[in-house]
């Protein structure tokens, strides 16, 4: 088993074998199986426990226990407790993932104060084919069937390789002692139903299950390289980011077989899982729109538009005749007063506006535009047309909407800024002064 544990380590990489790692230990088998692991293997370790306060005396039992395994090998044991279900019941989640966050986030802390780059925790290949399984029926995508990495950033588990049956094994060989922890036995945890109700099941129609699942997530770990490497190609090729607002270019991925697959990877990372149903309000004018915990999809045709939710920064900005420069979050407004306008330079560029001097009444108002707003488009003979149907017209996706801007001028509007300018403001070939601005990303 020694032999065994190394040769995972240093194939996997885990940590070099003179640098000092930070066991999670809870006191029970596979804790204490890995603490003498390393104690065995001389490899450099500290303890750290966690009292979640949810077994009474039998928490304290086990810190107990944990003071006295860190006498046994000579080390220092760092332990904590935890208020698990005030934290539960203040961040709405359950007492596995509270249990969770706080070890975490202690261990960051402590690592950090003790200088030490490597936490090791105690899963073994019977995790691994519960957490595989438990993602199976979740309706987990490559990553999930892949199960638990070996590494994680500064998270090591180089007990991967070993089943229970063979930590028992070695902890009756060694006369090893651990406490148990009853609620291991309960299956209204998701884990223990599947460790107790599942596996077993699952082992009298393939003997060797946990061994195989093991085989099986490190076939899932190389196909999933390959599918990141896929992922990043295609990312290169559909995918465009202006600002805070990414597009999404589906026609490159139109006759590709395996689409629904890219376009998941591509956009998990935004909250989106709908993949079959988007693809198939694609490629029509649809504005159908989508909705994630942290973003908005707009399907444009064959083009996905995605903001963050809250996209439209609340803008109303007064403008006097000296300014020159207005700073808008990732955009620039450049303002130019031109004295001796030659009509010849004027260009009809959506994102600079030429407006008459004279007929313009300071202070200008930079705002947000809403519904309601109407104005003279030039080209319309003095026409008023409402800035929704300009929007409408110009297919702007419904996410970027709010995005819009309009310049105004004693309570009219002279510009639908980087979209339409105002009859009612243009410049013609008889105007000498003539202020200037232009949008900049």
């Amino acid at each position: 088993m020694i032999q065994r544990f190394l040769n995972y380590i240093r194939q996997n990489n885990l940590f070099k074998p003179t640098e000092k790692v930070l066991l999670a230990v809870s006191g029970g088998l596979d804790s204490v199986v890995m603490t003498h692991l390393f104690y065995s293997s001389q490899i450099p370790f500290t303890i750290a426990h966690c009292n979640f306060q949810l077994r009474g005396e039998d928490s304290v039992g086990d810190a107990l226990f944990v003071n006295q395994l860190g006498e046994k090998y000579g080390v220092e044991v760092f332990s904590t407790s935890f208020d698990t279900l005030k934290y539960k019941k203040n961040n709405n989640v359950s007492t596995q993932m509270a249990a969770r966050a706080l070890r975490y986030d202690w261990f960051k802390v402590l690592t950090k104060d003790l200088n030490i780059n490597v936490i090791a925790t105690a899963h073994h290949a019977n995790d691994q084919a519960e957490t595989v399984l438990l993602n199976l029926t979740a309706g987990t995508g490559i990553r999930g069937l892949r199960g638990i990495k070996p590494k994680s950033n500064d998270i090591v588990r180089p007990l991967l390789f070993a089943t229970r049956i063979e930590l028992e094994a070695y902890a009756k060989l060694h006369q090893l002692t651990w406490r148990e922890d009853s609620s291991n036995a309960s299956i209204q945890y998701k884990r223990n139903a599947m460790r107790h109700l599942v596996v077993p099941e699952l082992e009298k129609l393939n003997p060797r299950f946990v061994s195989t699942i093991d085989q099986f997530t490190d076939n899932m770990a190389m196909l999933e390289m390959l599918l990141h490497e896929q992922v990043e190609f295609w990312q290169k090729k559909v995918v465009n980011k202006a600002e805070n607002i990414i597009y999404l270019d589906l026609n490159p991925l139109k006759e590709l077989r395996y689409k629904s697959l890219i376009l998941f990877e591509l956009l998990k990372e935004y909250g989106f899982e709908e993949t079959e149903e988007i693809l198939r309000c694609s490629f029509s004018p649809s504005g159908k729109q989508f909705i994630s915990k942290t973003h908005v999809l707009v399907v444009d045709r064959a083009q996905l538009v995605i903001t963050p939710k809250e996209t439209g920064e609340k803008i109303n900005l007064s403008i006097d005749q000296n300014t020159t420069l207005i700073e808008l979050f990732s955009t620039n407004m450049e303002l130019e007063t031109i004295e001796s306008f030659n009509f010849e330079n004027i260009t009809k560029a959506n994102d600079v506006a030429f407006l008459d001097y004279a007929k313009l009444t300071f202070p200008l108002i930079l705002r947000n535009w809403k519904h309601g707003d109407t104005f003279q488009p030039i080209g319309m003979g003095g026409k008023s047309k409402k800035i929704s149907d300009v929007l409408i017209d110009a297919k702007v996706p419904n996410n970027l909407k709010d995005k819009v801007l309009i310049l105004e001028s004693g309570n009219k509007i002279a510009w639908v800024v980087n979209f339409r300018m105002s009859e009612e403001f243009k410049v013609s070939d008889k105007i000498l002064k003539v202020l200037k601005i232009s949008y900049k990303k």
